[in-house]
């Protein structure tokens, strides 16, 4: 999180059933962000599932659901966002876009990296 424009911001929070938090959201405190959020900063949020294993502690993908790792895909398909190597996806099950910005566009990585857009306070 960071003032817009000024550059990508650091995670300061994290919620994890590991951790003890049962909550979907936790307060952060304002110091934390630097100040009061206003007018003009922007929040990006994404969910994604909690390894712990491996080196960033999210879980991976695998071409189709397995026991330890999120599918791709429901099932095996030649659409492009399904032959897709797993290791290249990102690692994000659910994030909240800016208004007119459609998810599944936001998400599409055979578009090009994928970059989450924050929504910005007005």
């Amino acid at each position: 999180m960071s003032k817009k424009g000024s550059g990508h911001g650091e995670p300061v929070t994290q919620a994890s059933w590991w951790s003890g938090c049962t909550e979907p959201f936790r307060p952060v405190d304002k110091t934390a962000l630097g100040g009061t959020p206003t007018s003009g900063w922007a929040f990006t949020i994404a969910l994604t599932g909690q390894d712990g294993f491996g080196q960033d502690n999210a879980r991976t993908f695998a071409p189709t659901p397995q026991p330890f790792n999120f599918g791709v895909c429901a099932a095996a398909s030649a659409s492009p966002l399904c032959t897709a190597d797993p290791n290249t996806v990102p690692k994000v099950m659910d994030t909240i876009t800016p208004t007119g910005v459609a998810q599944s566009t936001e998400l599409d990585y055979t578009l090009g990296a994928v970059v989450l857009q924050g929504v910005t306070i007005s």
